[in-house]
């Protein structure tokens, strides 16, 4: 006698097979559709890398740069640090900026012309910091020369230029002052070109017409700044 073979699963339940092909459907079709979405951020990312690097290379082109630093040679520049789109700010928020400085500016002005001040405040400090124990030195140095020429009748031309920056606190709405530069005041003229960058990246994607003319504001430092060297140069030449 001759056993007969057991019957497989799938003889024994042929109603499982199209119960399994109605649950694959789903599950196929999310994985094609992820495999679009996949192919799409692929596009997606790569027109972003080709957008930042043209970014790169216009600010490269345009004097969008500061020095690399380091073990670097001084003549070796990098893009300046920058975003590839205009980051919204508050417009009432930015003219209270505006204003404040006028009241910064005197401010520095004031403190920078009072010389004795100087001298105990910094003295200190100067003994620490070679930097600033040098522009001590300097003030110190030329304060005969000075006095002799304004005896004379010399008027001494004083130029500031000064950079704020500000944060906006997310919580209040406000804004808090990071600090006042003197010195590394460079990147006010850098706003200017890095606003001419935004509009050439607006005009690549076609998003430009409307928040060009109405919402990106003009940055003109790096125009007065020239014009206020030149000035003082030749005034005092």
């Amino acid at each position: 006698m001759r056993a007969s073979a057991p019957c497989s699963a799938k003889q024994s339940r042929p109603h499982l097979a199209p119960a399994r092909q109605r649950l694959a459907r789903p599950l196929r079709r999310q994985i094609r559709s992820s495999a679009r979405y996949q192919s799409e951020m692929d596009r997606a990312s790569a027109r972003l890398d080709a957008l930042v690097q043209d970014a790169i290379v216009w600010a490269s082109q345009h004097g969008l740069v500061v020095g690399l630093g380091g073990a670097a040679s001084p003549a070796a520049l990098i893009h300046a640090p920058l975003s590839l789109l205009p980051v919204a700010f508050p417009g009432n928020r930015f003219q209270q900026a505006k204003d404040a400085m006028t009241a910064f500016n005197f401010l520095v002005d004031r403190v920078a012309a009072d010389e004795a001040y100087l001298t105990i405040t910094l003295s200190l400090a100067a003994k620490q910091d070679p930097f600033t124990g040098r522009l001590l030195q300097l003030l110190q140095q030329t304060a005969a020369a000075r006095a002799a020429a304004a005896a004379a009748g010399v008027q001494e031309i004083v130029l500031g230029v000064h950079r704020s920056d500000y944060m906006l606190d997310a919580p209040s709405g406000g804004f808090l002052q990071v600090e006042l530069n003197t010195i590394a005041s460079s990147f006010g003229c850098l706003s200017t070109i890095t606003t001419q960058l935004h509009h050439y990246i607006l005009d690549r994607l076609a998003a430009a017409p409307v928040m060009l003319s109405s919402q990106i504001l003009a940055t003109p430092a790096a125009d007065p700044t020239a014009a206020a060297n030149a000035t003082t140069t030749t005034t005092t030449t």
